[in-house]
């Protein structure tokens, strides 16, 4: 899996006339496997957006792998 973080890009800074932006992602998501991180604008939340897309098998297996209690398995998100 592919996820890579735009939380540092300023998209919600950008002003092409007409006033910031109220949205800012991607328009599609072709790969399996692939996704982003994304920042919501601060004056809604200031949260994140994970966009994915994954085959339905993957997302079972990642859904486990998020609520499982073995920190072991989540040292790729940076536990270990």
């Amino acid at each position: 899996m592919v996820l890579p973080s735009w939380l540092g890009m300023p998209f919600y800074d950008a002003d092409f006339g007409w006033g910031p932006p109220m949205y800012m992602g991607p328009a599609t998501l072709v790969n399996d496997g692939s996704g982003y991180i994304i920042p919501t604008k601060k004056e809604d939340d200031g949260g994140v957006i994970i966009a994915l897309r994954l085959q339905t098998k993957h997302m079972e297996a990642l859904k486990e792998l998020l609520l499982s209690k073995d920190d072991r398995e989540l040292s790729w998100f940076g536990h270990a």
